[in-house]
């Protein structure tokens, strides 16, 4: 069995067939109670139970680490007010970044089979079953790669002003400034990071 083959219900449901109703915006409240609270994505148990659910406390679980540290060596190499701005900018940028993603994105015009499927999977399942209390956030399949990109985009940024010398062979490497430093631009995305979760469920 493919591990990432959809079921019937959830084709069916991104073309607007039952159990979904295909109309996210105008749907009396009221309908919604004959439907399923909760449908299965996944033929594969794994998939579906480990990667494409997801409860809402898990998010701080996996990026809390990264949180941490982010916030750690910010303040450690840039000092706190530093660590403080950064935190403010990753703030804004993220604001703009989620109405970028629900304008253009998340409730982009779907007219075919393609599509509907495309527009369901990435935002139109929180609509049809918006009582889902396991896909209330980004599962891990939506949410890590895009973590990923996200938290190396800035690493690789300042890769080039990070240098690795042996002590052995080499004078001592100097400290790049703090306005290079891995810890410092980590900070910046403490907001964007764990947020990401709830980007394609709000």
């Amino acid at each position: 069995m493919p591990l990432l083959r959809y079921t019937k219900e959830c084709l069916d449901a991104a073309q607007g067939k039952w159990p979904a109703s295909g109309d996210w915006a105008g749907e009396d409240a009221e309908k919604r109670k004959d439907r399923p609270k909760t449908i299965r994505v996944f033929e594969n148990d794994f998939i579906e139970k480990v990667f494409a659910r997801s409860h809402p406390i898990l998010p701080i679980v996996w990026f809390g680490p990264f949180i941490a540290y982010g916030l750690y060596d910010g303040v450690r190499i840039g000092g706190a007010l530093q660590a403080a701005g950064l935190f403010v900018v990753g703030l804004l940028v993220w604001t703009f970044l989620e109405y970028l993603l629900h304008r253009f994105l998340f409730h982009m015009t779907a007219r075919t089979p393609e599509e509907r499927f495309r527009s369901f999977m990435v935002h139109g399942y929180h609509h049809e079953f918006p009582n889902d209390k396991l896909r209330l956030v980004a599962p891990p399949l939506m949410s890590w790669p895009i973590a990923a990109v996200m938290f190396a985009m800035p690493l690789l940024s300042v890769a080039d002003q990070v240098s690795v010398r042996s002590p052995r062979s080499h004078p001592p490497a100097v400290r790049s400034p703090p306005h290079a430093s891995v810890g410092a631009v980590g900070s910046e995305i403490v907001t964007i990071v764990p947020r990401i979760q709830l980007a394609a469920h709000t």
